[in-house]
């Protein structure tokens, strides 16, 4: 059998506050995993190679 990709779409209705900790948060997630891209990028040159999770966990550990 193949590899799947599954996803769900889910529509939330969030308070105020709700939302300003969400848009903090996937912020944060968002700026973290671009320098990791950037660390990559750095090391293995810019190619078309798209890093896997564990590949891009070893820069956290840096």
């Amino acid at each position: 059998m193949g590899e799947y990709i599954r996803g769900v779409v889910v529509k939330l209705h969030l308070t105020l506050e709700q939302e300003i900790l969400f848009k903090q948060n996937y912020g944060c997630t968002r700026k973290t995993r671009n320098e990791l891209l950037n660390k990559y990028k750095a090391k293995y040159g810019d190619s078309n190679k798209i890093p896997t999770k564990n590949e891009l966990n070893q820069f956290l550990n840096e």
